[in-house]
């Protein structure tokens, strides 16, 4: 997955927003499961994060804008010792 582009500086909902894409059946769980294979450091309580991004929830209740969520990835990247450059 792309979630290493993370890292170059792309916005974090997009890359989860590619990801649901290319697997449109795959659950938020499924989704960290992949983000915690691509950067083992994260702390997992970040999983909470990717549960209530509004781009990750299927059925219609309030969620955290992309904005937030981007912020806080790079929060949490970053305080997992990961370098990520500024956004592209």
């Amino acid at each position: 997955m792309d979630f290493e582009k993370i890292l170059s500086g792309y916005r974090p909902s997009d890359i989860f927003k590619k990801y649901l894409t290319e697997n449109p059946g795959s659950s938020g769980g499924e989704m960290g499961m992949d983000f915690f294979a691509a950067f083992p450091e994260v702390d997992r309580s970040f999983q909470s994060v990717i549960w209530n991004w509004k781009g990750a929830i299927k059925k219609r209740r309030p969620g955290i804008s992309d904005e937030v969520f981007d912020k806080e990835t790079i929060i949490c990247l970053k305080e997992a010792g990961y370098f990520v450059l500024k956004d592209k």
